[in-house]
Order: C-alpha cells, then structure tokens, then sequence
C-alpha cells in the first residue's frame, strides 16, 4: 500500500522492529507461517534509506541483529538468502546513528524538522480532498481542518507547508522507551557472538564477505562496544 511522506510507514517498522527484537523465534515463524516473510523484508530494507532518527536506525537494528539470536536452522528461506544483507545493513545502520548522534550534539538549538503528527495531519486532509467525503472520517470538513491548523487550499500548499514547518513534535531526546537502556552497538556483537556459536562456518562466511570498507567501519564499532 502507497503512504504519502514517510510517517506512517516509519511508525509501522518500528513496530515490527520492537517485535523481532522482542521475539525473533516467534517473529520469523509467524512470517514464514502467512507468507509475509519476503514481501514484509523486502518493504524493510527498501525503506532503510529513509530512517531519520536515531531511534528509527536503533529499533531497527536490534530487530536485525536479534535473527543472529535464532539457530540458522529455524530461519526462514528468504532470511537465509538474504543474511549477508542484514549483517551488512547492521554495519552501515549502526555507522550512520553514531554520525547522526554526533551531527546532532554539534547542532542543538537549531532548527528542527517537521514532525509525524504534521505529516499525518496532511494525510488525513489530502485523503479527505481524494475522497471528498471527510465526514466519514469523524473529524469535521477539510475547510474546518484546513482553517484550525492554518494550512492554505490546494495541494501544492500542504507540500510547501510539511516542507517548511519547522516544529517537531516528537523529539527521541525528549522521550523515554523501552529501548533506551540497550546500547545497540554492544547488542549487535552480543547477537554475533551467539551466531558464532550456533553456527561457526556461517559467522567465519560472512565476515569475510565484508569489503575492506565494511571491516574497518565493524572495527570502529567494535571499539565504540568496548568503551
């Protein structure tokens, strides 16, 4: 299903990230059990690229990072075809949230992007203008919507207006989850460490799959886990 801005869709893989961090076994054998495993991935890695938070990055690696927990025998065939890709994603993932973390210390004060609530906001108004029929949604017309929140008439202006507004409703500093206390960077050496141990030729094979790029941003990490 097509979701305009990257909201909904982003809030939808975290779930599924908190899922499989919390449940791997379970997780992985409920999407083998209806089908969803390849489609369900293939949206996920799909979607890597539009993560914006350290939060979003975080969640999701530890839901990868949580396969390595299950014995490779218990994967399902479209995880097992696809593992070089989720070691590898962990890396590049991990590597980003630690830039991102640093990018935003050197940048506190400034001007903050817009937020979910906006761009669900304007979901809910240009639905109302495609469907012509908002009553049914429960909130009042798309005049009064548009008049409470100050948003101008025509498509091209709720564009310009997610674009521009700078309030961020949701802030990771300002909130507290239940992943706050696992460091993800230590988590993810956990999970191969447990790999390594159910399935030693599997853990050899893929680090030396690793490009030279790929091993010296797993050493930075390495050393970041150690600290």
């Amino acid at each position: 299903q097509h979701f305009y801005g990257i909201a909904l869709p982003t809030v939808l893989f975290n779930v599924f990230g908190n899922v499989l961090f919390y449940n791997p076994a379970l997780t992985l054998s409920l999407l083998e059990k209806n089908n969803w495993t390849q489609t369900l991935f293939t949206q996920w890695f799909t979607f890597f690229e539009h993560f914006q938070r350290v939060y979003d990055r975080k969640v999701t690696v530890l839901g990868l990072a949580s396969i390595f927990l299950v014995p490779s025998a218990q994967w399902p065939a479209p995880v097992k075809a696809s593992i070089q890709n989720v070691f590898a994603s962990c890396l590049q993932i991990l590597m980003d949230a630690t830039k991102l973390r640093i990018a935003k210390e050197q940048t506190k004060g400034e001007e903050k992007p817009v937020t979910f609530a906006d761009e669900a906001l304007v979901n809910t108004i240009r639905n109302a203008i495609e469907t012509k029929d908002s009553d049914q949604l429960g909130m009042g017309n798309e005049d009064d919507l548009r008049n409470e929140f100050g948003i101008p008439a025509g498509e091209a202006a709720l564009d310009e207006w997610i674009n521009n507004d700078p309030n961020e409703l949701e802030d990771e500093d300002e909130v507290t989850t239940a992943i706050d206390s696992v460091n993800e960077v230590a988590f993810f050496f956990h999970s191969l460490t447990a790999l390594q141990q159910h399935d030693s030729s599997l853990f050899t094979q893929l680090c030396s799959s690793l490009s030279p790029d790929q091993q010296k941003t797993m050493q930075e990490l390495n050393s970041i886990a150690n600290q």
